[in-house]
């Protein structure tokens, strides 16, 4: 599926009362829901949730309250709603994306402060580093089934909508930067011939995911996932110039398979591993 609007010719006439609605739970997410959305003339009744909620509206306009306040957040905006604040939502139409994080996956955002410092008082966000953040997290959450990419996907969205403008909250880290680069580059290293997940990095260096990934924007002008994916096709290419079969490299490389390494390979450099094969 794509994070796109329906077309404006869609006719809501033909759809009366129309509720479409899939629940995902990563294992990636540590049992955090995604929630896809498709709703004709439905309006929610006023409830809670025991989490955030965050909504990427895709298609038509999501009409909803928030305590006593009124608000709009048309497609192409992401609607929030914090912990155990009563809302609505629905209208005539509405198609979106929505993610309720988990405690665990929330501790791994935001491991230096307590959830009760965590709230924003922005119903509808409309500035575009939340927004993209958002759309990252959602489009790699429906294509990749890398946990690593999804959970640095998650984490950045999380920071973007949850721990930046008008939202109260304090990420304070300590350590050389440098070290924390070093040491998680080490460990991606170590263990390039398996998927390795961005909490399990996080607790092996005891350092917040948030900041790995701060860090290697900041130092290696990349993101921890894109420095895997570039160490897997490196190490690939090695294995290639001793003479291994293009399967057990892959294997080898922690690729899912060889369709998945041929994939990379050629995206980063621009040609297939049996053509590097025949050129080195």
């Amino acid at each position: 599926m794509k994070l796109y609007s329906y077309p404006a010719s869609h006719d809501q006439a033909n759809h009366p009362r129309q509720r479409h609605v899939q629940i995902w739970r990563p294992e990636s997410l540590m049992q955090s829901e995604v929630i896809y959305g498709d709703f004709t003339e439905h309006r929610f009744a006023p409830h809670e949730h025991d989490t955030w909620t965050i909504g990427w509206v895709i298609g038509g306009a999501n009409e909803f309250k928030r305590e006593k306040k009124q608000f709009n957040a048309p497609a192409g905006t992401l609607c929030v709603v914090n912990p155990s604040e009563m809302h609505t939502g629905g209208g005539r139409r509405m198609s979106y994306w929505c993610l309720m994080p988990s405690n665990a996956l929330l501790r791994m955002a935001f491991p230096e402060i307590e959830f009760s410092a965590l709230f924003t008082t922005r119903a509808v966000v409309q500035d575009m580093a939340a927004l993209r953040a958002a759309r990252c997290m959602f489009e790699t959450l429906l294509r990749s089934g890398d946990a690593l990419a999804c959970q640095e996907a998650t984490v950045s969205a999380l920071n973007a909508v949850l721990g930046s403008g008008d939202s109260r909250s304090v990420l304070a880290h300590s350590g050389d930067n440098g070290a924390c680069v070093a040491r998680a580059s080490d460990y991606f290293m170590q263990h390039l011939d398996r998927q390795v997940s961005l909490s399990e990095v996080s607790l092996a260096i005891g350092v917040s995911a948030f900041h790995i990934c701060r860090q290697f924007a900041a130092q290696v002008g990349m993101s921890p996932g894109a420095f895997v994916r570039s160490r897997r096709v490196a190490r690939a290419q090695e294995l290639i110039r001793l003479g291994r079969d293009l399967s057990g490299v892959a294997a080898a490389c922690g690729f899912a398979d060889q369709a998945h390494m041929t994939r990379l390979f050629r995206s980063i450099i621009g040609c297939t591993p049996a053509q590097w094969r025949g050129i080195d």
